[in-house]
């Protein structure tokens, strides 16, 4: 049980058994806390958060209480056997339980906040079972062990479960099921821990079955949560039923709604470990990739160029772009919830699997309301078209995609609609020609009101991408750091413009980005606009003329 619970403490991020050991070295010199490889504070004398709380950020806090630092040293402990690290995880364990278990905490909010709760079972199980196999004093593991199960009862109880969020099915309470069944199979001679193992496994089926669509895709509006979420629940639902104690069926059931969550990761998949950054999720900066790491439809063996998630609101395009390269291509209309929600429907992303970000969703910066972290999740950040003074409001059930591949005309089609704004019908239809290695957008928005006078559209570059002119209508995308070029843009209806005023958040740093913006006018209550992305050699002028007669009346027509 020792390694199940190491295994559980040392699944990614931070606690990595290599990451956690070196971040666990420099916290022996310098007590801090870390948040993020590069997000960290320091801890006053006593490697303690006894005061000046209120100054620190949610992500600290809740870190603390969920003894992020505390998992770090117990990880670093099991991959070196190095006695400073296990110390050092007794010391800060002893020194939460006392400050905020036996005494009324300071910062009551985060110290039983659901989701640092149930990271804190999480550890409790682990160094509990660590101390137990060094034969650590009665007295040790028995202030840990009361500490434990009080923390069980807590987690196995309906009215904490529903305490912290509005709705019942939400990602927290993913890891109150995880570790209420941790601690049940740890301590499973203990009276109560049948009652928790049940209450654990009922949580996590309700759970999954409500976070996850019906075509395998987190609700939450986000590739980052997504992503964790499925690791979460493979690795996991994986070590649970390893152990010899008998669980619910509930807890075997879910396995097959999680294969499909691996479906749609290796879909959405740009390079080798890269996603793009949809919703509240960490933008990765551009970076070229080895051959060995690249990806490929071949190597991900997905037999079609179009993978369609319509219950979600994903849509994926990949093929060959020449050179060895192909293109991931995806556009989102999600509207199954709210929770990691940005004001991104119909906007679309545009990667290479040389691990280029060409036309870029710019991720997450941090959960507040700061000037920052409204443009984040703004329209404008965006790849979508939007009325610059319209009043955008995301709401459930009023978006959607559709979309086939025309394997005889080698051509792949995908149209998505929202009514995000009121008495507005905003459509976006992509065309992909194969045989062309080019992409036909044609966007068109429908005001009830006359009172509209234009639309723009704006595409978000990734970081280092320029645009160079090349036409009056047409830009040629490049990375020239990298010396990488990637597909032209060209405008049919009228000329773009280059801004230097987008932001892409990698890694959550604000870095300065370009972005090509086209505005049209309203002509009788519609407007439209048509943008064209190639790798083609042929000449603008030609280029449109041929897929100008390759037209494709779709549903929304």
């Amino acid at each position: 049980m020792r390694k199940v619970c190491h295994d559980f403490m040392a699944r990614g991020g931070l606690a990595q058994y290599d990451v956690a050991t070196k971040l666990a070295r420099e916290m022996v010199s310098r007590p801090v806390l870390y948040v993020g490889p590069d997000d960290s504070v320091e801890l006053d004398k006593f490697g303690d958060f006894r005061s000046g709380y209120e100054a620190l950020s949610n992500s600290h806090r809740y870190m603390y209480h969920a003894l992020g630092h505390v998992r770090i040293f117990l990880v670093a402990y099991q991959k070196t056997g190095e006695a400073e690290f296990l110390v050092r995880a007794r010391r800060h364990v002893h020194d939460w339980i006392e400050d905020n278990f036996e005494e009324t905490p300071e910062d009551i909010k985060y110290a039983y906040y659901d989701h640092g709760a149930a990271e804190r079972l999480g550890v409790m199980c682990t160094i509990w079972s660590v101390m137990r196999s060094v034969n650590a004093s009665a007295i040790d593991t028995a202030k840990i062990e009361h500490c434990l199960i009080a923390h069980a009862r807590l987690l196995g109880s309906w009215s904490f479960t529903g305490r912290h969020q509005p709705v019942f099915i939400h990602n927290h309470l993913v890891f109150q099921a995880i570790y209420c069944l941790l601690a049940g199979i740890l301590l499973n001679k203990h009276p109560e821990s049948d009652s928790w193992r049940q209450h654990g496994s009922d949580i996590l089926a309700a759970q999954v079955d409500g976070l996850i669509s019906s075509d395998g895709v987190s609700i939450e509006n986000s590739t980052g949560y997504h992503l964790g979420l499925y690791r979460v629940l493979r690795d996991c639902t994986a070590l649970l039923l390893s152990t010899p104690i008998a669980l619910p069926s509930s807890v075997a059931g879910v396995r097959k709604r999680i294969a499909a969550m691996g479906s749609f990761t290796e879909r959405m998949r740009f390079s080798a470990d890269r996603m793009p950054a949809i919703g509240d999720t960490r933008y990765t900066p551009n970076l070229p990739i080895e051959k060995s790491l690249q990806v490929t439809r071949e190597q991900l063996e997905l037999s079609t160029r179009l993978a369609m998630f319509p219950d979600a609101g994903y849509a994926s395009i990949k093929d060959d772009v020449g050179g060895q390269r192909e293109m991931n291509l995806t556009m989102i209309a999600s509207a199954l919830s709210q929770t990691h929600k940005h004001d991104d429907d119909l906007s679309i992303t545009l990667s290479t699997n040389d691990g280029i970000q060409w036309i870029a969703d710019p991720g997450f910066y941090k959960y507040d309301r700061s000037e920052l972290s409204m443009y984040a999740s703004s329209v404008m950040a965006h790849n979508a078209p939007y009325l610059a003074d319209g009043q955008y409001e995301h709401k459930l059930r009023r978006a959607g995609l559709d979309g086939e591949e025309m394997t005889a005309s080698d051509l792949v089609r995908v149209e998505g609609w929202h009514k995000h704004y009121p008495g507005v019908l905003v459509t976006r239809h992509l065309l992909w020609h194969s045989a062309l290695s080019t992409l036909v957008i044609e966007d068109q928005v429908a005001a009830e009101s006359r009172n509209e006078t234009s639309v723009t559209v704006g595409f978000v570059l990734g970081d280092g991408i320029t645009a160079e002119r090349s036409e009056s209508n047409s830009w040629t995308l490049w990375h020239r750091a990298f010396d990488i070029s990637g597909p032209s843009i060209v405008f049919p209806d009228g000329s773009a413009i280059c801004e230097d005023d987008a932001t892409v958040f990698p890694m959550g740093r604000p870095t300065s980005a370009s972005r090509l913006v086209i505005t049209r006018p309203f002509v009788n209550g519609i407007a439209r606009v048509q943008t064209i992305v190639t790798w083609s050699d042929l000449e603008p002028a030609t280029l449109i003329d041929t897929v100008a007669h390759s037209r494709v009346r779709t549903k929304l027509d």
